[in-house]
């Protein structure tokens, strides 16, 4: 259902001297929704055709009448969903209202499911996160170089429509729900994509603020039209959309709940069965790992949304924004990304918050940034490329600082090994040295994971090593906060060096596996097994199986890293209470 503020019916005004530039939404094979805003008239007319010189044809839209505390003007919003239109073509067109009428722009409707828009195969999408400040030109500075970025990218005759599908943007779109937000931080801001790339939101925490909060989202958007495979949502703030033989999933990290995960589990039961579908991307505000503000994330995306995506073998990623950087990193045993494109909103830096360096996450960088994403609809391949315009301190013009890809039906590398003989007991410290990597692709080595264990089995890990053959965490040297450093920086990450004293002695098992930059693990190396004597430490840790046992169950306890005297001994006590007289 669709919420409006407020509507009303009034005879046609004079809109004299009224700039109109259209923003596109919701697009399908077949038809596509055209808003505008302005300050009077109701007349909302749109004339389009496959031609330039020849906009042959006239729909009649509606107009709704907002009102918001504050505003103070007029806000005539005006919307007309043309449909009857064919699939993957370009087709032209302007609106009118009053003796106003827009420049002639030009769209492309979605191909049919499953298939690309370009002749090469090819389909693509923005990415984008949050906008939010009114003040600054930060967020229209981004899409302004978006724009360019695609006339460099293909050719300076072609328009935005002809290489894009579709924007995507992350949430925060406002800084609060108020129609002053909507009509200049989010509609003004836009305007050099807009005209010519519908734009699919995601609700953001700011969406819900301010004196109108999620109505002021209800009446813009309509999103509630939405369907894949005819499932709806039934409601505006989450929805899945294909796109080619994309489907995204835009979650609402702020209605969060069973609803949205019963929906979402209905959504990838039929993806998973769809063959028009080979990709699936996720996407919502708060994200999946942050490491800054730690903590600031969305725990359902993380611990109920994602575990139910990846168990697709159609998941490429997970999109998040809320964080004001750009960060990317990889689920450690599935294939996926997860990244955040944080837009252009308040500042954020190196030593503002709490800060960790996390495994899961392979660089963090405090750049406003967008992403292209490319997808061979022929091939199985999709590559994603991240451009930066720098930030508050240093300006970037359109700098690639980041490429990932993930390719299908590819080879995983080739199994390595531990290379070290273990003929004697060894006093650490110890390097471990993994094989070179090898593979039959061109594949880079991205991750290489070493396990040590006591146990033969490895039920019990005693240390890990888990590295990216770059990391990109915290503040590079003494100038300002927005340089980040590489901690791995000339590390090889095919050696793991145990430091002195760090474990306990006894006997150990150890083994190694490397993953491409394809995100492909190879198997793991055969188990080696070293004993470490010498050692002055002592770590003990006891765990059960269970909580809880019933009355005569086993009862399975687990000592580690105790000081290997023989006098070790673990008890059991029953819980009393003691009255203090």
């Amino acid at each position: 259902m669709k919420y409006y503020l407020f509507f009303f019916c009034f005879a046609v005004q004079m809109a004299l001297g009224q700039t109109l530039v259209p923003y596109l939404q919701n697009p399908t094979p077949n038809s596509m929704i055209v808003n505008w805003k302005t300050s009077s008239n109701n007349e909302t007319t749109v004339m389009y055709g496959t031609s330039p010189t020849n906009l042959n044809v006239t729909f009649t839209g509606t107009t709704n009448i907002f009102s918001d505390t504050g505003y103070n003007n007029n806000y005539y919003y005006h919307t007309a969903k043309i449909a009857n239109l064919q699939p993957n073509t370009k087709y032209y067109y302007k609106v009118k209202t009053g003796t106003s009428e827009s420049a002639v722009y030009n769209f492309r409707t979605l191909p049919l499911p499953g298939q690309p828009v370009t002749a090469d195969g090819k389909i693509r999408f923005l990415i984008m996160g949050d906008n939010q400040i009114k003040a600054e030109p930060r967020y229209d500075s981004l899409t302004l170089n978006a724009y360019k970025k695609l006339k460099e990218k293909f050719g300076a005759t072609s328009d935005p429509s002809d290489n894009i599908a579709l924007t995507f943007m992350v949430g925060d779109q406002v800084d609060v729900g108020t129609l002053d937000h909507y009509e200049n931080v989010h509609f003004k801001k836009n305007v050099k994509l807009s005209p010519y790339l519908p734009i699919q939101t995601t609700v953001g925490n700011h969406e819900t603020y301010g004196s109108l909060g999620m109505n002021s989202y209800y009446a813009h958007f309509y999103i509630d039209e939405i369907k894949y495979k005819n499932i709806s949502s039934g409601n505006e703030n989450y929805y899945a959309q294909q796109a080619g033989n994309v489907l995204f999933i835009s979650l609402s990290s702020e209605h969060t709940g069973s609803a949205q995960q019963m929906w979402l589990q209905q959504i990838l039961n039929e993806a998973n069965n769809d063959p028009t579908v080979d990709w699936i991307i996720s996407l919502s505000h708060r994200p999946y790992q942050a490491e800054q503000y730690v903590g600031d994330i969305s725990t359902w995306v993380r611990n109920t949304a994602v575990p139910m995506l990846t168990a697709s073998n159609k998941y490429l990623m997970h999109v998040g924004a809320h964080h004001h950087l750009y960060h990317r990193g990889q689920l450690k045993n599935t294939p996926n990304y997860q990244i955040i494109s944080g837009g252009t909103a308040w500042d954020q830096y190196w030593g503002m918050s709490t800060e960790q360096d996390f495994d899961d996450v392979q660089k963090t960088l405090t750049d406003w940034t967008y992403q292209i994403v490319e997808v061979d609809v022929d091939t199985g391949k999709v590559d994603i490329e991240s451009y930066s315009i720098g930030g508050v301190y240093h300006r970037k013009y359109n700098e690639l600082i980041d490429t990932f890809h993930r390719y299908k039906n590819q080879p995983k590398p080739a199994k390595p090994s531990i290379t070290n003989t273990f003929t004697a007991p060894i006093t650490l410290p110890l390097t471990l040295n993994g094989s070179a990597f090898s593979t039959t692709t061109n594949e880079l080595l991205n991750t290489t994971q070493f396990l040590i264990s006591k146990a033969a089995d490895f039920s019990v890990i005693e240390k890990e090593f888990y590295r990216d053959f770059e990391n990109w965490f915290g503040k590079d040297g003494n100038g300002t906060p927005d340089y980040t450093k590489n901690l791995n920086a000339g590390v090889d990450i095919t050696k793991a060096t145990i430091a002195s004293n760090s474990i306990t002695n006894g006997i150990y098992y150890v083994k190694v596996r490397y993953r491409d930059r394809n995100m492909e693990w190879s198997d793991w190396s055969d188990v080696k097994q070293f004993e470490v004597t010498g050692s002055v430490v002592s770590n003990p840790t006891f765990t059960l199986n269970k909580t809880e046992y019933t009355q005569n169950e086993a009862i399975t306890a687990t000592f580690t890293d105790g000081p290997g005297n023989n006098q070790d001994w673990v008890g059991i006590y029953k819980k009393v209470k003691i009255h203090l007289l």
